[in-house]
C-alpha cells in the first residue's frame, strides 16, 4: 500500500495480513530519504520550511533505532535476501518486491498504489533494515496501567494506588482492539481531558 497515506489505511490493511502484521523495511541512505520526504506531524523530524522545529530531531530517532537493534526489534542485513529471512518473508517474493519498486522508484512514477513521485526512493545501499508491526494495536496500551475514574493507577486487586495518576497512551484498555483513526483526536482528546482531571485531583488530594 501507500504508507503515506493516512495511517488508518496501514491500519486496515495490517488487518487483513496473517496475524495483523507487516514489515516496514529502509536502507542506509533514511536519513536523507526522510528529509526529502517532508514528513509532517507526529513524524516530523526536520525542521519545516516555515521554521517549526521537528518534534523529534533525528538524531534521537538514529539513537533510539540503535536501541530498538540492539534488543532485537530492528534487523540489519547486508543483501536483500537476508533481511527477507530475518523477517521470515518469502525472500523470492520479497525480492521481486523490492527490484520492482526500485525500478518505480528510478522511473519516478508509482504506477502500483500512486505514491507521490519525491516519496519514492531506491533500496539498494546497504545495510538494510527492517522491522516487524502490528498495525494500530500499539496505541491501545492493551497492557498499560491500569486506571480508576479518578485517574489513579490500580493495583492487581483494583484498589487505588493513592497520589499516582496514569494518563493518556500510558493508561490501558481506552482504546479496546485498535485505535480508531477515522475518529479525529481520540487520543489528543482524551490525553488532555484525563490529564486536566488527573491535574485537578492531584490539587484536592482525591
Amino acid at each position: 500500500m501507500n504508507e503515506y497515506q493516512p495511517y488508518d489505511y496501514v491500519l486496515h490493511q495490517a488487518a487483513m495480513q496473517p496475524s495483523h502484521t507487516y514489515a516496514t523495511v529502509w536502507d542506509s541512505t533514511f536519513e536523507s530519504d526522510i528529509e526529502r520526504f517532508a514528513t509532517h506531524g507526529c513524524s516530523r523530524l526536520f525542521p519545516h520550511e516555515n521554521g517549526t522545529q521537528s518534534v523529534f530531531p533525528i538524531e534521537t530517532i538514529i539513537g533510539m533505532n540503535a536501541g530498538l537493534e540492539a534488543e532485537g526489534y530492528i534487523v540489519r542485513a547486508d543483501s536483500i535476501e537476508e533481511l527477507a529471512e530475518k523477517l521470515n518473508l518469502p525472500v523470492e517474493t520479497f525480492v521481486k518486491t523490492v527490484e520492482r519498486y526500485n525500478e518505480l522508484a528510478v522511473k519516478g512514477e508509482d504506477e502500483v498504489f500512486g505514491k507521490e513521485a519525491y516519496r519514492l526512493s531506491t533500496m539498494d545501499a546497504p545495510p538494510y533494515f527492517g522491522t516487524r508491526q502490528c498495525g494500530g494495536y500499539f496505541i491501545c496500551t492493551m497492557d498499560g496501567i491500569q486506571i480508576d475514574d479518578n485517574m489513579h493507577a490500580v493495583r492487581a486487586d483494583g484498589t487505588a494506588i493513592e497520589g499516582l495518576y496514569v494518563v493518556g497512551d500510558c493508561s490501558g484498555n481506552y482504546f479496546a482492539n485498535s485505535y480508531p483513526n477515522l475518529m479525529g483526536g481520540a487520543a489528543a482528546g482524551r490525553s488532555t481531558t484525563f490529564g486536566r482531571v488527573a491535574g485537578k485531583n492531584a490539587a484536592k488530594g482525591i
